[in-house]
């Protein structure tokens, strides 16, 4: 398989390499240019072995409810990936797997929030919201981004204060 990723994160022109006879990379280094560069490495490295684990088809094997902590979660950090990078992951997100996997969710969605089930997942899930709607965006899907509106709108009132983000300022 390639490594899409890395491939993304080496074409970025901007970055400065390690002085000769300095090791590249770590915190160590002092300089903000080889640390960034070593922090979005070993980010894009994990994205790639997490990656490996879907098939093309984009499925999350355990189960709809997973896709929120796995597929979303992919998603977003490809998506910060990208504006760190000023856009060079962009062809990664445009590609069929990683559209697929942001798609998954709607694909599997039976009614209302009512999903195909298997493994140890509920078959009633929360109600699609920002996530799904950026993964959408970002890998070019306006009909994820429709999915995605249209279910938040059923939320009732009570629910509108869950789709805080995950971290929030101290």
């Amino acid at each position: 398989t390639s490594n899409v990723v890395y491939a993304a994160f080496l074409s970025v022109g901007a970055w400065e390499a390690a002085p000769a006879g300095q090791a590249e990379g770590g915190w160590e280094s002092g300089r903000p240019d080889v640390r960034n560069r070593a922090v979005l490495r070993k980010a894009a490295v994990s994205c790639d072995y997490f990656m490996r684990a879907y098939g093309e088809d984009g499925c999350c094997e355990e189960g709809a409810q997973y896709y929120h902590h796995a597929g979303l979660r992919l998603g977003a950090a490809a998506d910060t990936m990208n504006q760190v990078t000023d856009g060079a992951f962009t062809p990664l997100m445009q590609c069929d797997k990683m559209k697929n996997i942001a798609a998954y969710i709607r694909n599997v969605r039976v009614t209302d929030n009512r999903y195909f089930n298997f493994g140890d997942c509920s078959a009633v899930l929360d109600r699609a919201g920002v996530g799904e709607y950026l993964f959408g965006k970002h890998t070019g899907q306006p009909e994820m981004m429709r999915f995605a509106a249209q279910d938040f709108a059923r939320k009732r009132p009570e629910e509108l204060f869950s789709e805080m983000p995950d971290s929030l300022p101290h």
